[in-house]
Formats: C-alpha cells, structure tokens, sequence
C-alpha cells in the first residue's frame, strides 16, 4: 500500500570492454538486450541468468547491476537489492534511477528516513522524476508525514497526470488524513488509469469498508490475491473458492486461515454460521491457535 513496483530502468550501451576485436561488446549487448526483452516480459528466472552471465564477465556493468536490483525489488528480495543498486551507484553515483529505486528498496526493509534520503538525492539530480517523488511520498507516509506525502504526491501528478500508481499512493494518504471520499476519488482514478491495479482495488476495499460499504469492499476485497505479498500467498486449490453463492448442503469446505492470528481469531465465529448451511467444515488455522479453537 506504501509503495509500487520500481519501474524497469532502460538499458545503455554496454561499456567499452577490454578486448580490442570488438567481439565482447557485441556479445554482451546482444545478451543484455535479450535480459532485458525477458525482463519485460516477466520471465526473471531466465533474465537473472543472463544478468548473471554479463556480471561473471563484467562485474562493473551499470546496466545488468541495475536492472538485476531492479529484478530484486519486484520479487521482494530487497536486501539483495540494496547490495546491487550499492555497487551500481560506485560506478555512477549520481544516477536518478538507481537512487529513486534504491529508496523503494530501503523502504520495503522498514528504513523510510533512508529510503527518503535516497529518494531526495535523486531529486536533486532530477527534479522533475516522478518515480522519486511517488517513492518520497511513500517514505513520508511510513514516518507520519502524510501531509508533505500529499504535497510529494501532487508534484509528481503535475508531472505525470496519469501516472495510476502515484494515484493510487495518494489516495492512501488521503486515507491516512481520514479524507475518505478524497480517497476513493483517487483510486478511482488510478483504475480508469490501469484498470488491473491491484493495489488500488484493494486500497479501494479497505477505504469502503470504513465507510461502511461492505458489499462493494469484501468484493474489491478479493483483489488482495493479485497483490504482491498476496501472490506468494495464494493457495492453489483444485476445488472452486466459495464465494457465499452455491448451496453448501451435503458438502465439505475447507475455511482456511489466511493472515494474522487476530485475523483468524476476528473470523472465526462465521465457521458455525457455515456449518448452519449444512455443511461438513473443516477449519484449518496457525499451529499456536490449534489448542484454542479445535472445539468451534
């Protein structure tokens, strides 16, 4: 919610390598368009590889240090890519995209005043990157500064107006400022933008749900399994989802946790309301709860 994907950076010509024949360089362009066309793609096992393959024969490669950082925000590896936007920025320390994403990293790891300085530096080598300020407005927000995270937000929407993911961070704020109508507004917005922005749909349920629209926000609420860390949570069933429509009489459904323990312990009291429509329930739950609710 704090924050979007760092963008894929473009690709600069491979740097001068030592061989004189010229054959290096055609090697290892001709690889870090093919990385960088996977990347796209969002094939990352296979671009990684080739990321790998132009680092093992040019550590000092901007490009494939970046872009392989950049690969290691979107998979939410970001220890990993603070290490690498860290080597990259020796070679160039003023670049404006590797000091904006390496913020989106720093923050993913709970570091905002860090994330919030990187995101600055870039700025000042590029005032008008709207990356940076959407990535400083997120900063701002985790350190309660929602009020210049909505000025932060702003600047970047004279830049880009319709930029769905900036859109979408300011709603956010607006929804920390309890300017709820403002809110939605703005991750309606963000969708007439990017129409499968995940994030904003769950923004979107989260802020109706406050306000009291539980049939429009439990059902925007089931975007939540196309956000990352949702991805990575997702339960693969071969058995259809119950989504409170089909009879349950004389069937089995599993009610499996999903969250938080206070989560679990929040919802549990619908597992009899299930049971009531007739069905054999089994409940699955986190281990520490087990003892607790095998009797419900």
């Amino acid at each position: 919610m704090k924050h979007g994907r760092a963008p894929l950076p473009q690709a600069r010509p491979a740097p001068a390598p030592m061989d004189p024949s010229g054959r290096v360089v055609q090697s290892l362009g001709v690889k870090l368009r093919s990385a960088v066309a996977l990347h796209q793609q969002g094939q990352l096992d296979q671009a990684e590889v080739l990321y790998k393959e132009i680092l093992q024969a040019q550590p000092r490669h901007f490009d494939a240090l970046q872009l392989l950082a950049t690969m290691a925000v979107q998979r939410n590896h970001a220890a990993e890519a603070i290490v690498l936007f860290e080597l990259a920025l020796k070679i160039h320390p003023a670049n404006a995209s590797v000091l904006s994403n390496r913020g989106s990293a720093l923050l993913k790891l709970n570091r905002p005043q860090e994330a919030l300085d990187s995101c600055d530096r870039a700025l000042l080598v590029r005032p008008d990157y709207a990356e940076a300020l959407s990535n400083r407005g997120a900063a701002l927000r985790a350190l309660n500064r929602h009020a210049e995270a909505l000025d932060s937000y702003d600047r970047a929407l004279r830049l880009r107006p319709a930029y769905a993911q900036a859109l979408n961070n300011r709603g956010a704020a607006l929804q920390d400022l309890n300017r709820h109508a403002e809110a939605l507004e703005n991750f309606g917005r963000a969708l007439q933008v990017q129409p499968d922005h995940a994030e904003a749909h769950v923004n979107e349920a989260l802020c109706r749900l406050i306000l009291g629209d539980f049939a429009g926000g439990w059902a925007k609420y089931e975007w939540r399994w196309k956000k990352e860390p949702g991805l990575s949570a997702a339960r693969n069933f071969s058995q259809p989802l119950w989504l409170g429509k089909e009879q349950l009489q004389g069937k089995t459904i599993l009610l499996h946790a999903e969250q938080g323990l206070g989560d679990t312990l929040q919802f549990c009291r619908y597992v009899r309301q299930v049971a009531a429509l007739g069905a054999r329930v089994v409940l699955e739950v986190q281990p520490a709860l087990k003892t607790l609710l095998q009797d419900l």
